[in-house]
Parts: C-alpha cells; structure tokens; sequence
C-alpha cells in the first residue's frame, strides 16, 4: 500500500489509472481500495469500458459512485439512467435545497414557509 502520495507505488497506479490502453481486468482492480489516489482518477477523470461503469455504479462503495458521478465522461445512456432513478447517491445537494443540512443547523423543515 502507497505510504504517502509521491511514493512510486501510488505514482504507478496514477499511471495505470490514466492509461487508455489498459484492459478492463486491470481496472477494475483499481476499485480497491487499496489503489489509493489510483481510485479516485479512474472514477473521476477519464472514460471508462461498459464493465468497468458498471462496476463503478454498483460499487459499494458510496466514495467511489460519487467520484464517478462526476466524471465529465460518463456514458449518456448511464446519465439517463440515473436521472430517472429516484435515489439521490449520486448527486449533490444545490445550495437553495430546503433540505440540505447547514453546519450547526438541522435540515429546513419541508413544510415551513419561513426561510431556514
């Protein structure tokens, strides 16, 4: 495991992570956590093999969904995807959502007209 983010380890990773030619076997290795920063390229930076997104999106991992999530890469049919499911794993709270937790706060209730 990468002792710091400079270590050669964590910088080979990177590396396979970016690479365009790795094979989806190899990729999808670098879901472990263990891929450290390696993880977080793949999901966030690049396009990926059908395999390897839906991997991705069936992650246990709710880190690794978001980091996909934004991903300016990510297949259309997939983003059609989600907007059509209910769930919200994927996306973050806007700034003027009644719902969202403020530091120190509790959620708005839906229900009050009085601004939170």
């Amino acid at each position: 495991m990468p002792s710091s983010p400079s270590a050669p380890t964590d910088l080979w990773l990177r590396g396979v992570a970016v690479n365009t030619g790795a094979p989806a076997d190899v990729l999808l290795r670098l879901l472990d956590p263990a891929a450290g920063e390696g993880r977080r390229i793949l999901c966030e930076e690049r396009r990926l093999p059908d395999e390897v997104v839906d991997a991705v999106v069936a992650h246990p991992d709710p880190k690794v969904r978001r980091a996909f999530a934004g991903n300016p890469h990510v297949p259309p049919a997939t983003a059609a995807v989600w907007s059509t499911t209910p769930t919200t794993w994927f996306a973050r709270p806007s700034p003027g959502d009644p719902t969202r937790a403020r530091a120190g706060r509790s959620p708005c209730p839906t229900t009050s007209s009085s601004p939170c």
